[in-house]
Protein backbone atom coordinates (compact mmCIF):
# COMPACT_ATOMS: atom_id res chain seq x y z
CA UNK A 1 0.00 0.00 0.00
CA UNK A 2 1.49 3.29 -1.21
CA UNK A 3 0.47 7.09 -0.57
CA UNK A 4 0.48 9.25 -3.60
CA UNK A 5 1.66 12.25 -3.31
CA UNK A 6 0.79 15.83 -5.60
CA UNK A 7 2.43 19.04 -5.18
CA UNK A 8 -0.13 21.80 -6.76
CA UNK A 9 0.56 25.68 -6.79
CA UNK A 10 -2.01 27.73 -7.56
CA UNK A 11 -1.61 32.04 -7.56
CA UNK A 12 -4.47 33.95 -6.85
CA UNK A 13 -4.72 37.69 -7.55
CA UNK A 14 -5.88 39.05 -3.78
CA UNK A 15 -6.91 37.57 -0.78
CA UNK A 16 -10.96 37.50 -1.19
CA UNK A 17 -10.16 35.27 -4.51
CA UNK A 18 -7.86 33.13 -2.51
CA UNK A 19 -10.80 32.67 0.39
CA UNK A 20 -12.84 31.88 -2.38
CA UNK A 21 -11.40 28.79 -4.06
CA UNK A 22 -10.38 27.66 0.31
CA UNK A 23 -14.00 28.08 1.07
CA UNK A 24 -15.14 26.33 -2.35
CA UNK A 25 -13.00 23.37 -1.87
CA UNK A 26 -13.57 22.53 2.18
CA UNK A 27 -17.57 22.94 0.43
CA UNK A 28 -17.07 20.29 -2.13
CA UNK A 29 -15.20 17.82 0.37
CA UNK A 30 -17.78 17.90 3.06
CA UNK A 31 -20.40 17.50 0.13
CA UNK A 32 -22.40 21.08 0.91
CA UNK A 33 -24.04 22.56 -1.32
CA UNK A 34 -23.06 26.37 -1.68
CA UNK A 35 -23.97 29.29 -4.58
CA UNK A 36 -21.61 31.10 -5.85
CA UNK A 37 -23.10 34.58 -4.10
CA UNK A 38 -22.79 32.59 -0.74
CA UNK A 39 -19.04 31.65 -1.64
CA UNK A 40 -18.45 35.37 -2.31
CA UNK A 41 -19.92 36.88 0.65
CA UNK A 42 -18.49 33.91 3.11
CA UNK A 43 -14.90 34.99 1.64
CA UNK A 44 -15.67 38.90 1.87
CA UNK A 45 -16.86 38.69 5.42
CA UNK A 46 -13.26 36.31 6.29
CA UNK A 47 -11.41 38.95 4.58
CA UNK A 48 -13.22 42.28 6.30
CA UNK A 49 -13.71 39.82 10.00
CA UNK A 50 -17.36 40.86 9.46
CA UNK A 51 -20.48 41.23 7.67
CA UNK A 52 -22.68 43.71 10.25
CA UNK A 53 -23.33 46.77 9.64
CA UNK A 54 -24.24 49.23 6.68
CA UNK A 55 -20.76 49.54 5.38
CA UNK A 56 -19.61 46.67 4.89
CA UNK A 57 -23.19 45.28 3.13
CA UNK A 58 -23.06 48.18 1.30
CA UNK A 59 -19.11 47.46 -0.12
CA UNK A 60 -20.41 43.60 -0.70
CA UNK A 61 -23.66 44.43 -3.11
CA UNK A 62 -21.10 46.95 -4.74
CA UNK A 63 -18.06 44.60 -5.41
CA UNK A 64 -19.95 41.62 -6.21
CA UNK A 65 -23.14 42.94 -8.05
CA UNK A 66 -25.69 42.23 -5.41
CA UNK A 67 -28.27 44.50 -3.32
CA UNK A 68 -28.28 44.78 0.15
CA UNK A 69 -31.37 43.20 1.03
CA UNK A 70 -29.78 39.99 -0.77
CA UNK A 71 -27.02 40.18 1.46
CA UNK A 72 -29.15 40.01 4.39
CA UNK A 73 -30.54 36.43 2.89
CA UNK A 74 -27.42 35.53 2.14
CA UNK A 75 -26.47 35.92 5.58
CA UNK A 76 -29.35 33.94 6.51
CA UNK A 77 -28.67 31.01 4.49
CA UNK A 78 -24.71 30.88 5.75
CA UNK A 79 -25.79 31.53 9.26
CA UNK A 80 -28.42 28.38 8.70
CA UNK A 81 -25.26 26.02 7.21
CA UNK A 82 -23.46 26.73 10.25
CA UNK A 83 -20.86 28.95 8.42
CA UNK A 84 -21.56 32.13 10.22
CA UNK A 85 -21.64 32.63 13.77
CA UNK A 86 -22.88 36.27 15.62
CA UNK A 87 -20.17 36.88 18.00
CA UNK A 88 -21.19 40.24 20.35
CA UNK A 89 -23.84 40.94 17.80
CA UNK A 90 -21.50 40.98 15.02
CA UNK A 91 -21.99 38.04 11.90
CA UNK A 92 -18.15 36.56 11.51
CA UNK A 93 -17.34 33.29 9.70
CA UNK A 94 -17.14 30.67 12.37
CA UNK A 95 -14.43 30.38 14.53
CA UNK A 96 -12.77 27.07 12.85
CA UNK A 97 -13.22 28.08 9.26
CA UNK A 98 -11.52 31.90 9.66
CA UNK A 99 -8.32 31.96 8.71
CA UNK A 100 -5.75 34.69 7.75
CA UNK A 101 -6.25 34.87 3.74
CA UNK A 102 -3.49 37.74 3.50
CA UNK A 103 -0.98 35.10 4.08
CA UNK A 104 0.09 32.30 1.85
CA UNK A 105 -2.11 29.42 2.09
CA UNK A 106 -0.46 25.57 2.40
CA UNK A 107 -3.33 23.17 2.69
CA UNK A 108 -2.50 19.36 3.50
CA UNK A 109 -5.32 16.69 2.77
CA UNK A 110 -5.48 13.28 3.39
CA UNK A 111 -8.26 11.51 1.65
CA UNK A 112 -8.62 7.86 2.49
CA UNK A 113 -10.92 5.23 1.38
Amino acid sequence: MGVIVQKIQKHYKDSIELAIKYYQTICILNDLPITDKELKLLAFTAHRGTISGRAPKEEFARQFNSSIASVGNLIGKLKGMGLLEEVDGEYRVKKALALDFKQDLLIQLTLTK
